[in-house]
């Protein structure tokens, strides 16, 4: 089974709605080693929310893992985890400003 170091994903949260950054693919399992979350807006704060849903599911209070973070104006947060996922484990975001937060997943894909 091989092993890829690698850039699992990337998304500008455009939207203050639960979006969906990443979804397991077939027959492959995940390591997130580090979520980094970006305030790109120069002088308001803003607040963001992550979620990991075991098997696509709808997502539940329980999946949440940072809920209302606050970010200060261009500044950045690095999640260091070891969040392990599944085929088909789904990784949300939520920005509380559309058009200003980025998320960058690093981490390896087994498949």
């Amino acid at each position: 089974m091989p092993e890829s170091l690698k850039n699992i994903a990337q998304t500008d949260l455009t939207t203050t709605s639960l979006t969906t950054v990443y979804t397991v693919p077939a027959s492959t399992s995940v390591a997130l080693s580090t979520i980094a979350v970006t305030n790109r807006h120069t002088s308001l704060s803003c607040t963001f929310d992550l979620a990991h849903s075991v098997a696509g599911a709808s997502v539940a209070n329980s999946h949440y893992f940072a809920m209302g973070e606050t970010l200060a104006a261009s500044t950045s947060v690095y999640l260091t985890i070891g969040l392990t996922a599944a085929t088909t484990d789904v990784i949300r975001a939520r920005a509380g400003t559309a058009n200003q937060l980025s998320l960058n997943l690093w981490g390896v894909e087994k498949t």
